[in-house]
């Protein structure tokens, strides 16, 4: 296993979910390395899923409104504001007509590759230095 870090930093929960052994750590860092330079519209192949990104929001619904919190507060506009900003849905009326399932969907996704981002420009280079 690789060692964990144990200073408290974003995605924490997300990253210690993941089994990093020398099995798939080349697999979950390649997935990662995707998202980051490709990003996540129409999905990652064998990530996660539509039908999986309700569960996913309520296993880390915490971690998740914190770090949107954290990065509205840092852009200097509402939370709504900021969401409505990340979400593919622009109008209340399509929201009810799609349903929240799409603008789980979406936060879900920004997460992810607010992860990547944080994995590649943070993370990396700091074990690096």
């Amino acid at each position: 296993m690789i060692q964990k870090i144990e200073k408290k930093f974003p995605f924490e929960k997300i990253i210690s979910q993941m089994e990093l052994n020398k099995e798939n750590m080349y697999e979950i860092i390649e997935m990662f390395k995707y998202i980051y330079e490709h990003g996540l519209r129409g999905g990652v192949h064998g990530f996660i899923t539509l039908k999986q990104t309700g569960i996913f929001f309520e296993e880390n619904k915490k971690e998740i409104l914190e770090y949107l919190e954290d990065k509205s507060q840092e852009n200097g506009v509402s939370l709504e504001n900021f969401i409505w900003g990340i979400t593919s849905i622009k109008s209340l009326k399509e929201l009810l007509e799609e349903g929240e399932a799409i603008l789980l969907n979406d936060i879900v996704w920004w997460y992810i590759k607010e992860c990547a981002n944080y994995i590649f420009e943070i993370l990396i280079p700091s074990l690096e230095a």
